[in-house]
């Protein structure tokens, strides 16, 4: 049997002229930016602020090399994960596609090439561990709203969240674990763990999201047997809502107060490397963690194409296609 996967992803700019076009596709978006604006007022309001943020930002991705990371690091992922289930699942044959939510390719082209392939499935897989209504769940109701745009009968089975599966702790621990054991001394260590922030508002109305990034952390340090003290914070507010705290670079402060010798962030709701981790982690929060005087800052890398995650990935896509074949 022919299976088509799925693999959604925010996306992001590709070189430095595309990142205004970037941010007008992300401040169009409901679901990202929640602000009560409908038809032409969104589109002033998203034209507006793309363009004044974007030279700002242009620095930014100028400082870590032109452009957004993620398109190749999804691309290693895509590559990396269709030779792993074609190697170890014979009974099917895999044909696996990205779905960027706001660069390309995307959900619709996504969609095309599978049904070009004519696959008898679908596994649709958002590249977020946790799951959260304004990136999961909206790259879910952009594919399947294409879907019935173009008419498509193909079933799609969806992945949710897989942020405790055993693979994707065990991917995470071994990034720690690289970072540990670079130390000279590993006494006064705290690791903390910087999860993408999102408006408080989102999760009074009933979003998952802080409760996965809780249930994930717990998953990780239980699995390391609380082996050093960790705190919980979050990153990349934008705008004036009231966002998750603690925010990372208020942690950041008090480990300094604290005179914590080192500290690895672990940005845990990354899979790939991106603006958010090589430029606020490794640049803005760096610069900050020197300035209070914290001797030794450092930052696990995004899970990118490594193999366990890679691995984590194929036995979702493999458990999810088993248990609904068993019922059909």
């Amino acid at each position: 049997m022919k299976i088509g996967v799925v693999l959604c992803n925010l996306g992001g700019p590709r070189n430095l002229n595309d990142v205004q076009p970037f941010l007008y596709r992300l401040f169009m978006d409901e679901e990202v930016v929640p602000i009560q604006l409908k038809g032409w007022s969104r589109e002033i309001f998203a034209y507006l602020v793309s363009h004044w943020r974007a030279k700002k930002t242009r620095k930014k991705y100028a400082k870590i090399g032109g452009s957004s990371p993620i398109n190749e690091n999804t691309e290693k992922q895509r590559t990396a994960l269709s030779l792993y289930l074609n190697q170890n699942y014979h009974k099917y044959h895999f044909e696996v596609a990205t779905a960027m939510r706001f660069s390309f390719p995307n959900a619709e082209q996504a969609l095309e090439y599978l049904q070009e392939k004519e696959v008898k499935k679908i596994v649709l897989l958002p590249l977020y561990p946790h799951y959260c209504y304004s990136t999961g769940q909206s790259s879910i109701d952009t594919f399947q709203k294409v879907c019935q745009q173009r008419q498509s009968n193909i079933p799609v089975l969806i992945i949710k969240t897989y942020h405790t599966h055993p693979r994707y702790v065990q991917a995470v621990n071994q990034k720690i674990d690289e970072e540990i054991n670079k130390l000279k001394d590993k006494k006064n260590t705290v690791l903390v763990f910087s999860a993408h922030g999102i408006p408080v508002r989102g999760v009074r109305k009933g979003d998952p999201y802080q409760k996965n990034i809780e249930e994930s952390i717990q998953a990780i340090m239980q699995a390391r047997n609380f082996d050093l003290p960790y705190r919980i914070s979050y990153q990349s507010r934008v705008g004036p809502m009231e966002w998750l705290k603690p925010y990372t670079q208020e942690v950041i402060q008090e480990l300094a107060k604290q005179k914590i010798n080192n500290v690895i962030i672990i940005p845990i709701s990354f899979v790939s490397d991106h603006l958010e981790t090589l430029y606020e982690i490794g640049i803005e929060y760096a610069q900050l963690a020197q300035k209070m005087g914290i001797p030794y800052f450092t930052f696990t890398n995004g899970l990118n194409d490594s193999p366990l995650f890679i691995q984590a990935l194929a036995e979702l896509i493999y458990e999810v296609l088993k248990h609904t074949i068993e019922q059909d």
